[in-house]
């Protein structure tokens, strides 16, 4: 933090760091998986993967997991090959041979009810039902909606700056300014930067919000 004399430039007054920060519990699970299968017609392929599919779902929807929250990310059909060497016109040289194609079916599963292991139950039902086509990308514990925290950081670090700004003008015998202009730069995630500056009328805040899970 820096202290000046007011007046003196737009950059001139207090400038100090508040931070506000709320800590929420994950309220949501998101389980991404892949079913795929492969064989040496599409029609075959696209059949094993689509009834490994379909016996997932219907356990889902058994568990109690809604349609909603059952959502597919990509589907792809991709022809498999491998190299030979072959004889042609009594010349030897590598060749590409079609030797089949892969389905692959991938989708991304909400799990809202945390509380009662769930997740794992899911996992588990959908290994069981999926097999040897199943694989299991990544399981990602998140919140669904952090506006109201994020306002709340917000909030905090506002009071955070404003009283660490009183402090500095009341030990400095200066007065201490009003708020100019706030400017936010968020970043990923959840957790907000926020700068705000108070800068002409003598005062100048930079804050930082956090929202951690």
């Amino acid at each position: 933090s820096g202290i000046t004399n007011t007046g003196q430039s737009q950059q001139s007054g207090i400038w100090v760091t508040g931070k506000g920060k709320v800590t929420l519990e994950p309220d949501l699970a998101l389980l991404d998986m892949v079913v795929e299968a492969s064989s040496k017609s599409v029609e075959k392929a696209r059949y094993n993967t689509a009834t490994s599919m379909n016996k997932i779902v219907t356990s889902l929807k058994a568990l109690g997991i809604q349609d909603k929250d059952i959502q597919t990310r990509s589907f792809n059909i991709s022809p498999q090959y491998v190299w030979e060497e072959v004889v042609e016109n009594g010349r030897r040289h590598s060749k590409q041979i079609l030797t089949g194609y892969q389905v692959t079916h991938s989708v991304q599963i909400k799990i809202r009810e945390l509380d009662e292991d769930l997740v794992g139950i899911v996992i588990d039902q959908a290994v069981t039902d999926g097999g040897d086509n199943i694989r299991i990308n990544s399981i990602q514990f998140t919140i669904e909606n952090s506006y109201a925290a994020q306002n709340q950081a917000r909030a905090l670090a506002i009071e955070d700056g404003l009283a660490k700004a009183q402090l500095f003008a009341g030990h400095t015998g200066v007065t201490r300014g009003s708020l100019v202009f706030i400017t936010e730069n968020n970043i990923t995630g959840i957790e907000p930067r926020t700068s705000m500056d108070f800068a002409r009328a003598g005062m100048a805040l930079e804050s930082d919000t956090h929202i951690s899970s």
